[in-house]
This record gives C-alpha cells, structure tokens and sequence, in this order.
C-alpha cells in the first residue's frame, strides 16, 4: 500500500509541478523538483538536495531551517497527511464517477 500511495503521490506532483499553466517555470526549480520527486519517501534526503540547491543557487554561505519536531515525528505527520490527502482524492474520484465511495463495482445510472 506505502509504494502505491508513493507512486500515486509522486505522479499528481509531477503533473501539478511540470504540466499546465501552472508549471513551474524556472529551470533551476524544474531541476529542484524533479530532483525532490525522486527521494519523495526520504525527508531527509529531500532536506539535503533542498538545502545544498537553495546554498549553490542562492550563493549562500549556510541555509538554516528546521523547527523543534524530531525527525520520527515529522515524517509520521508527513506520511498522515499524505495518506489523508490520498483517501480525499479517492472519494473525490469515487463521486466524481458516480461510485460514492462504495464497492468500486461497476454500475449503470
């Protein structure tokens, strides 16, 4: 189930981050982003990439960032919203189709 809500996550990313008016533009952050999409499921990972791209781009010395949340911690409530984020969209597509969420079965209107 974790890798097909991965592999869900990552498609809807690509298509909201590169595809459409709303793509992002920019090929630095186009670079970023692909980047990111690759390590979706390592926030520390992401965090590194992140950190080092905003460093090289920006001519910075350091970037800090963080809060007080250990890292267990965040990655759990990362995971939790994905997943929630995950069922909305299934009941979405669920109405939308006209299923309303029930067995998934096919049905004539």
């Amino acid at each position: 189930m974790h890798d097909q809500l991965l592999l869900d996550t990552q498609r809807r990313l690509r298509r909201r981050l590169f595809e459409g008016p709303d793509a992002i533009a920019w090929r630095p952050a186009r670079e970023l982003a692909a980047q990111l999409l690759l390590y979706l499921d390592d926030p520390a990972q992401c965090w590194q990439i992140a950190a080092e791209w905003l460093r090289d781009t920006l001519d910075a010395d350091r970037v800090d960032g963080g809060g007080t949340a250990t890292h267990d911690d965040a990655t759990q409530d990362d995971r939790d919203l994905v997943e929630e984020d995950h069922r909305q969209r299934q009941r979405e597509e669920a109405d939308r189709i006209g299923t309303g969420g029930d067995d998934g079965g096919d049905h004539e209107d």
